[in-house]
């Protein structure tokens, strides 16, 4: 009778831990307890975008480095192809970031430094991810900005404009320390801040009150509500279909995935920036699919 007790007790647990929200069963750091992004932090960590250091620890004040910004892009938009990858001499193919390094480079979001090299144990500066963040999620270059202006490299000035001018970047009289290291807890501080809704699994999903971004990192998904937050398509729909029903979207959809099908009959989606190969656009009337070529660059 006992064990029966104890067994039931435990089922009971089991059950109640499943009814807890995915933040609230996020990785727990010795180092991270009263930090300024420490909700941050969790909030990530729990969605396996990021991982500690394999000690317990995070180092939040750490610098980030090239291979694990790469890593972090590569959870975060759920990045499965690596085809077309760009190939560097200092990434071995036994490294442990090989793999995020390719898919990363493969979808356009990080380059090389130069000379068939990547630098992967190179710390980031905010400029470099800034860059690499503006091409994530589909930002286009600007030439002017109403934010605080950019204080780095000309080949960084247009993605820190586009940021900026959205908010998602702020800076001070002087500009945004672009040329400054980025430490591991501001890069989970900038998702933190942008990305207001994270989708990362198929179903059903409502994008009322969400304001910022909203990041579709799944396929076969169902959208729905009203909202004028961005919305971007990662490659981790590519060959699925993304259906918008009863929805109303007056922020622009940025399509990254190739292949995609997205269907909005009966749904307002006037903004559509079709980023991603053989994007399908089916408005219940018409199926158009148009092929579309990935911006490349440096950074």
């Amino acid at each position: 009778m006992r064990i029966k007790k104890y067994l039931s007790l435990l089922l009971a647990l089991v059950f109640v831990v499943g009814l807890f929200p995915a933040t609230v069963l996020a990785d727990r750091f010795t180092d991270t307890e009263g930090h300024w992004a420490e909700e941050a932090i969790d909030r990530w960590s729990s969605y396996g975008v990021v991982k500690g250091k394999g000690d317990g620890t995070f180092d939040p004040d750490g610098v980030m480095t090239r291979a694990q910004a790469a890593q972090v892009f590569t959870n975060l938009l759920g990045l499965k192809s690596s085809a077309g990858a760009q190939s560097f001499s200092d990434v071995a193919a036994d490294a442990w970031y090989y793999d995020a390094i390719a898919k990363a480079s493969a979808a356009g979001v990080i380059s090389g430094i130069g000379d068939g090299l990547m630098n992967p144990e190179g710390f980031v500066t905010r400029e470099q991810f800034f860059v690499m963040f503006a091409r994530a999620i589909g930002l286009k270059e600007q030439s002017t900005t109403s934010g605080p202006q950019a204080d780095g490299s000309s080949w960084s000035t247009g993605y820190i404009n586009a940021l900026t001018d959205k908010g998602y970047v702020s800076g001070d009289g002087t500009g945004v320390n672009a040329l400054a290291n980025i430490n591991r807890a501001s890069v989970m501080s900038l998702l933190d801040k942008t990305i207001s809704t994270y989708i990362n699994s198929a179903g059903s999903h409502s994008l009322s009150n969400a304001t910022g971004i909203i990041l579709v990192a799944a396929s076969d998904v169902t959208l729905s509500g009203t909202t004028n937050a961005d919305i971007v398509i990662t490659p981790a729909a590519d060959g699925s279909t993304i259906t918008f029903s009863g929805a109303t979207v007056t922020g622009t959809l940025a399509v990254m995935a190739d292949n995609v099908t997205i269907k909005i009959g009966g749904s307002s989606v006037p903004n559509i920036d079709k980023q991603g190969e053989n994007i399908t656009i089916d408005d219940g009337q018409n199926a158009t699919p148009t092929p579309t070529q990935k911006p490349t660059g440096g950074g």
